[in-house]
């Protein structure tokens, strides 16, 4: 900490809803940097005190209104106008870990901001892929199409604000290039390889593990594993979880959001993880892999990354439930090796983002601020 009552480092983030991979991204920032204040909007404290201190936690006054962080996907000119005017104080270090709003955040000129980008704003860029097959009332997505040339121009704003980009994927590195016109370093998520182990438990069920929204394409594993007649259960909630539970067969089984305990159940017990849609960079797939267990995963974005197609799992060129279903079939007369999906996991473990945010911030000249924190969590 510096010497007065501003931090040295400050943490911001979008909204602790979700318990998804750019919240495993800030909660793994908070423990490396333990003397850091973190900012955001909504903190569900629930699901995450028990990871984050409340105590380091400041949010936006609409989250003294109860209801209204159910809503937070409503809630989208609140983001921009909060965080475009939220200044956060901090004596040599910003980190801003953003899929959508945080990065637009001020920081004193001084300080270093650094932007952790999980994505450029998808449903302004993609608003077709965002809106295909989704639950969205009609108002709304006559809403969003009017808004999308206005957003797109704030994101990109906003993507330009920060000092220095790090991207969680090549796959992103190569995106944020194209809509921002700006380089970033790629530091993959924090995955905790290390603390688990290579599963002997194994029953004949298919898991996916995702936020049920449209885009995810959680419609392709249940068609093909209803068609197939094989046992799927679905780790997660959102908008789209009704339609897909009405084109669901009977063994095809929806779980809700399940506390983690319960999750590393499912991924030890799993045949496979199956991954349908494009992942910005795919934790899920890493974690089943860490447990030895093979992925099924579309062949574009993080999976290319991370799953070796043939050895640690199999990748489908057809984001169809027909090339799915070949791919299922395609695994279950594959003999593959746990040893090399583990090891293959490791690659991305948590201790290698610890050292890739060293050797940035060692660069930046800042490599002290993040040994004396770390020496102290």
């Amino acid at each position: 900490m510096s010497s007065g009552s501003t931090p040295d480092v400050a943490l911001v983030h979008d909204y602790f809803v979700q318990d998804g991979g750019a919240e495993r991204v800030a909660i793994e920032l908070a423990r490396m940097f333990p003397d850091a204040p973190v900012h955001t909007t909504f903190f569900e404290a629930a699901r995450f005190r028990d990871r984050i201190p409340q105590t380091r936690v400041s949010t936006w006054p609409l989250s003294r209104i109860e209801p209204t962080a159910t809503r937070f996907r409503a809630l989208l000119p609140a983001y921009i106008a909060y965080f475009s005017l939220l200044t956060v104080l901090a004596e040599r270090l910003v980190i801003s870990n953003s899929s959508t709003f945080a990065r637009a955040v001020r920081v004193p000129p001084r300080a270093l901001h650094v932007a952790y980008v999980q994505s450029p704003l998808r449903f302004a860029w993609n608003v077709d892929g965002y809106l295909a097959r989704s639950s969205f009332p009609a108002a709304a997505r006559v809403a969003l199409r009017l808004a999308a040339p206005g957003l797109r121009r704030w994101d990109r704003w906003a993507g330009m604000r920060a000092d220095v980009t790090v991207s969680n994927s090549i796959h992103m590195r190569d995106r944020i290039r194209e809509v921002w016109g700006r380089d970033s370093t790629v530091i993959h998520p924090p995955v905790d390889v290390a603390a688990s182990s290579i599963s002997t438990e194994a029953e004949d069920f298919y898991l996916v593990t995702t936020r049920l929204l449209a885009y995810k394409r959680v419609d392709l594993a249940v068609r093909a594993c209803t068609r197939l007649n094989r046992e799927l259960i679905v780790v997660g909630d959102g908008p789209e979880r009704s339609k897909l539970e009405r084109m669901a067969g009977p063994r095809v089984r929806f779980v809700g959001h399940v506390a983690r305990a319960e999750l590393e159940v499912f991924q030890r017990r799993c045949r496979a993880l199956v991954v349908p849609g494009v992942e910005d960079f795919g934790i899920a797939a890493v974690e089943a892999m860490g447990f030895g267990k093979p992925v099924v995963a579309f062949a574009a974005g993080g999976a290319l990354e991370t799953i070796l197609n043939g050895r640690t799992g199999v990748l489908f060129d057809a984001q169809t439930s027909d090339s799915l279903a070949t791919a299922i079939e395609r695994l279950e007369a594959t003999d593959l090796d746990p040893d090399i999906a583990r090891s293959r996991a490791m690659e991305f473990d948590v201790s290698v983002f610890h050292l890739r945010w060293r050797e940035l911030l060692e660069r930046l000249g800042l490599g002290d601020v993040m040994q004396d924190t770390a020496s102290e969590g």
